[in-house]
C-alpha cells in the first residue's frame, strides 16, 4: 500500500479513455462499467482482454493511439460507422491510483495504459466534444461537426489542444 504523499506525488491530474459516441448516453446515465457498451474489437483475444476492466491511459499520446484504433475498428465493424455513431469520444476523469493495474497488452503498442476493475461514476467524467471539455452527454454529438461521413478519419479528428 502506498502512502497518500507517494500517491499525491505520483498521480496524474486526469486519466483518459476512449469510447464510441453510441455509448456516451448509457455511461452518463449509469456508470462507466468494465466491458460494457459497443465493443470496438473484432479480434477475440482483445475482446476477451477488454472484459478485465475499464481501460485508460495516463497520457495524451496513448489516447491518440486508441482513437486511431477505434476509427480503424469502426470500419471493420460497420459499413456506416459515422451514421451508426461509431465515432471515438475521449473521456477524462480522476481515478485513485490505488485501483490502477498495468495493462501489459495495451503497453505493447503504446505506454501509459492501465485498467481498473471498478466502475467509474459519471459525476466526475468530462468528455471532449471537439472544441471543449464538459460534462454534458448531449454535447458529445458536437464531435460530428468536425468532419462529415466522407472525411471521417484519424487525420481529421479534432484532438484537444489542452489536455
Amino acid at each position: 500500500m502506498i502512502t497518500f504523499k507517494e500517491w499525491n506525488e505520483n498521480r496524474k491530474p486526469y486519466v483518459y479513455q476512449t469510447t464510441y459516441l453510441i455509448n456516451v448516453d448509457s455511461i452518463f446515465q449509469s456508470k462507466l462499467f468494465p466491458a460494457a457498451g459497443q465493443s470496438a474489437w473484432s479480434k477475440p483475444d482483445i475482446t476477451r482482454h477488454s472484459k478485465k476492466g475499464v481501460f485508460f491511459a495516463d497520457n495524451p499520446n496513448g489516447i491518440k493511439y486508441w482513437v486511431w484504433n477505434l476509427i480503424e475498428q469502426s470500419y471493420n465493424n460497420s459499413d456506416y460507422p459515422y451514421e451508426e455513431n461509431l465515432i471515438p469520444i475521449i473521456l477524462k476523469f480522476k481515478l485513485n491510483i490505488n485501483s490502477w493495474e498495468k495493462d501489459d497488452l495495451g503497453n505493447l503498442e503504446t505506454q501509459g495504459n492501465f485498467f481498473t476493475k471498478r466502475s467509474v461514476n459519471p459525476l466526475g467524467i468530462m468528455l471532449w466534444n471537439g472544441s471543449e471539455w464538459n460534462s454534458d452527454p448531449e454535447d458529445a454529438y458536437n464531435i460530428k461537426n468536425y468532419f462529415s461521413e466522407e472525411d471521417y478519419s484519424e487525420d481529421n479528428y479534432p484532438y484537444p489542444k489542452v489536455w
